[in-house]
């Protein structure tokens, strides 16, 4: 994006980079230089650009909820989870697969109790897929694209 502002003589002007989810701020060029935020006087014509490079983040779940938000044990609920392609192309974002028996903080176990086709997701396209599942004894479960 190119960007042409008119400031007074001497002026300070502050720039911040924001980067998108997918992209990350590698730095500042031309009459700037660094990661941080590039402030400068508006003495004379200045050329700056802000650099950012894409991530390895394509397909995110965006949102999560269970419903009831609270399940007890042995009842059913059901979780509605979000996937969005952040890609610059159209992906399959393949299946996603719910399970139980979380066997270690952060980890899943192997057996899968809901999986859904999730499907060919255009550029900045989200889906929304719901599963209704049972609560096993009060055990955790955690989502995942596969």
């Amino acid at each position: 994006m190119n960007c042409n502002e008119s400031y007074t003589n001497g002026q300070s002007v502050t720039l911040k980079a924001v980067s998108d989810v997918g992209s990350v701020f590698t730095g500042w060029s031309g009459d700037c230089s660094g990661t941080n935020t590039c402030t400068v006087s508006m003495n004379a014509l200045k050329n700056i650009t802000a650099t950012f490079t894409t991530t390895a983040v394509d397909l995110v779940i965006t949102n999560m909820v269970i419903t009831p938000a609270s399940p007890s044990a042995n009842d059913f609920f059901d979780i509605s989870v979000t996937v969005k392609n952040f890609a610059k192309k159209a992906l399959d974002a393949g299946d996603l697969t719910i399970w139980k028996s979380q066997t270690n903080l952060g980890t899943c176990g192997a057996l899968g109790n809901a999986r859904t086709r999730v499907g060919t997701l255009a550029v900045g396209a989200s889906r929304t897929l719901t599963a209704r599942l049972r609560v096993p004894n009060g055990n955790l479960y955690c989502a995942g694209i596969y």
